[in-house]
Order: C-alpha cells, then sequence, then structure tokens
C-alpha cells in the first residue's frame, strides 16, 4: 500500500517548537522522530560540531532508518520460508563448497550479469539455506527477489482463472531482478497447464536476462517441468547458458542439528 500524498503541505504556528518540528517531520515523511533528531543536536552541542556536520549526521540517521525499512519490507515481500544469511552457514561442515565462490556470489554480481544459479544435493544439505540467504544478499544489494517453491508457484498461478490476472502474474515475475524456485524433483509432475506457463516463464525471464536461482535433488537434464522434450530441451539451454553449477555432496544439516535423528537411523 503506497502512503497517502498530503493535499498541501503547510507550517503550523502557535505552538512550541518541538511540536512544529515534529510536525515538519511528519510533513517530510522522515522517520528519524523528534527524540533523534534532539538527541544529535545535543550531541553537535557538547562536541561543538559545525551545523553542516550536524545535518550530514541527521541525514545519515534518515537514510539508514529508511534503508532498514526497504530491507525488511523487500525481505518480507519476498517470502522467504525462513530467514537464513550467509553468515549462519557452516561452510567447514559442507567442505565441497567453494567458499571463494560463495563470497563472491554474495556480492550479486552475478544478477548484474544475468547469471542463473543452479544448488543440487540431496535433501538436507543446505540447498535452501544457502539460496534464500543468496536471496537476503540480494535485497541488502538492491535488488527485488521473490522466493517459491516449484509447487506453490504452479499451483498459484492454476488457481487464477481470469486470463488478464494471470498475465498480471506472469509480468510480475518476469520483473523480479531474482527469483528463486525450489524444492525441484521432490513433488510429482507437473500437467500441461503448468508446464507451459513454467516454459513461458523461463522463456521470458532469458529474454530480459533476469537471474533465476534453482535448487534440487536432481541432476538438471532429469528436470521433468516444461511438459515435451523440445520444449525441456530448450528451457535447459536457455537455462544453463550462463549458469553457475554449485553441488553439494556433504552430509545433512539435519542430521547434525538433531543427533537423535542419527540414533533412530541406525
Amino acid at each position: 500500500m503506497s502512503r497517502k500524498t498530503p493535499n498541501r503541505y503547510f507550517y503550523i504556528d502557535g505552538v512550541n517548537q518541538e511540536e512544529r518540528l515534529r510536525h515538519l517531520l511528519k510533513l517530510l515523511d522522515i522517520e528519524v522522530g523528534y527524540d533523534s533528531l534532539k538527541n544529535i543536536a545535543d550531541t553537535a552541542i557538547q562536541k561543538k560540531i559545525p551545523p553542516c556536520d550536524y545535518i550530514e549526521a541527521f541525514l545519515k540517521a534518515v537514510i539508514a532508518l529508511k534503508e532498514e525499512g526497504r530491507r525488511e519490507l523487500w525481505i518480507k515481500q519476498a517470502k522467504f520460508k525462513a530467514l537464513k544469511t550467509l553468515e549462519d552457514f557452516d561452510l567447514l561442515f559442507q567442505p565441497s563448497i567453494n567458499e571463494v565462490q560463495i563470497q563472491e556470489l554474495a556480492t550479486s554480481r552475478f544478477i548484474e550479469k544475468g547469471q542463473n544459479i543452479i544448488i543440487l544435493g540431496p535433501s538436507g544439505v543446505g540447498k535452501k539455506h544457502l539460496a534464500t540467504s543468496l536471496g537476503i544478499k540480494a535485497i541488502e544489494n538492491g535488488f527485488r527477489t521473490k522466493f517459491f517453491r516449484i509447487d506453490e508457484l504452479v499451483g498459484d498461478f492454476q488457481k487464477i482463472s481470469n486470463i488478464d490476472t494471470s498475465q498480471r502474474f506472469l509480468r510480475n515475475l518476469i520483473k523480479q531482478k531474482l527469483l528463486i524456485l525450489g524444492d525441484i524433483g521432490l513433488h510429482s509432475r507437473i500437467d500441461e497447464n503448468g508446464s507451459a506457463f513454467l516454459y513461458k516463464l523461463i522463456t521470458k525471464r532469458y529474454e530480459e536476462k533476469a537471474t533465476t536461482i534453482f535448487t534440487s535433488v536432481e541432476l538438471f537434464d532429469k528436470w521433468d517441468l516444461f511438459g515435451s522434450p523440445r520444449r525441456t530441451e530448450d528451457a535447459l539451454d536457455k537455462i544453463m547458458e550462463h549458469a553457475v553449477i554449485i553441488n553439494i555432496t556433504g552430509d545433512s544439516y539435519r542430521k547434525k542439528n538433531n543427533p537423535k535423528e542419527l540414533e533412530s537411523l541406525s
């Protein structure tokens, strides 16, 4: 929901300075409140900070708060299943992962280049964690991101009965700078309607040079997403043309974090 724009900007008079400042901050849509403004001013007085430095300090505080608000909003809109960061990812536990490569991906330059990422590996090795953490880094670096399990994405599309609405749904997915599609290979075969939708989505994002991260328990040449052999070959060619492949071959995080599960399996 967009914020309401005032019909006119007006200055109030006849009240004390605190109320006037609070009113001005509200008019300018500045989220740093009067108390923060006063604290910065008090510090400036105590340390004899020049007026321009005081103004700069205040504006930096405004920008920091607005940036934090943007980050929180975009993360919420991304609809991650859980908030997982790279700092929480135990690279030592998964030695098959190239740490230098991951740190490079964390810069989000792969999005600027239009490169896809395919993260392969059995269940529980951290594919979704890694994909989510790269998605959060992308948001921090200024790229809008959306996360879907592949079955949820197709399910959401199939619930739409109106053509105009389905076209808007597709356009919204195409314009996302980073789209994360998870859990490929864990769900039943997708019907023709869903397959045609996925093929169109991949084709349009390829034309727009938009980046997609895929996580899968199966090698990409076994993906059964696009209906026909011809569409599958064409879609995989488009996905693989600018792709980084990360194959995680380590042990399960779930077993690491739940030793009782190991006991039950022994």
